[in-house]
């Protein structure tokens, strides 16, 4: 029993120090990027700033962005995650069943290897059905597919964002829009000429999560219904793209990971 668990530790141990040095020169270049969008914000006053930057002072939203990347330099993710597994055991790896459910949503845009479960159901219960500490999802109530979906989304961005997701989903969580994309009628518009900066990160999560409920409902007998699911389907498959597809730096070096 002894040695399973310390060859757990290990395995996890060395799963997140991989992690984090193949992730290190994407830090980097997140940050030294991030450094230089403040002239933007100071001189170039871009009339189309990411949705989150619109929502608060913009100089105060781009500092807390900094302090993010600062914390993704210093490893901060991977100790408090480790730590987390050291105190709660019962943490586990997200099971194959769970690996297929995103599969089926998100291809292999997120690395599921990374994602942990969390079922204790003691933290923020009172706030949150969910929520993601960087990889780890905690639950807390029982599991839907479509929850579990939204969840994942989370831990996408922040494998491609970094922590700064924490701020991001705060952000959105408490803006008029909240989790109100604009349904199907939007997306309609939006998979023609639109981009993902105008989506706030709870949207975001909400589309994956409604793509996934209405791709698991029969829609072959109702050509309406298949429209509808065909847009989702579109609208999915450009998140991913554009999610994947930032500046050339950071999608190389994401190649890595």
């Amino acid at each position: 029993m002894l040695v399973s668990a310390a060859a757990g530790i290990l395995s996890t141990l060395y799963t997140r120090i991989r992690y984090f040095l193949l992730s290190l020169p994407l830090r980097i270049w997140r940050l030294i990027r991030h450094v230089f969008f403040v002239f933007s914000l100071i001189f170039d006053r871009p009339k189309q700033l990411p949705v989150h930057y619109t929502y608060r002072n913009k100089f105060l939203v781009w500092t807390l962005e900094l302090f993010h990347y600062v914390v993704d330099l210093a490893a901060l993710p991977e100790i408090l995650e480790l730590v987390h597994q050291l105190m709660h055991p019962k943490n586990k790896p997200l099971p194959a069943d769970m690996k297929n459910s995103i599969r089926t949503v998100y291809g292999t845009s997120v690395n599921t290897d990374m994602i942990r479960a969390d079922h204790y159901q003691r933290y923020m219960i009172d706030k949150a059905h969910a929520f993601v500490g960087f990889h780890t999802v905690f639950f807390n109530r029982d599991i839907s597919g479509s929850l579990l979906i939204h969840e994942v989304c989370h831990c996408l961005q922040y494998q491609v964002y970094g922590s700064v997701y924490i701020t991001r989903s705060l952000l959105a969580q408490n803006s008029d829009a909240g989790y109100d994309y604009g349904g199907y009628f939007f997306l309609k518009e939006w998979i023609n000429h639109g981009n993902i900066d105008q989506l706030n990160y709870e949207q975001m999560a909400e589309i994956f999560s409604h793509y996934y409920i209405l791709g698991s409902e029969d829609s072959s007998c109702d050509p309406e219904r298949e429209t509808i699911v065909t847009v989702y389907r579109s609208a999915v498959e450009q998140i991913l793209f554009q999610l994947g597809s930032q500046d050339p730096i950071s999608s190389a070096l994401r190649l890595w990971i």
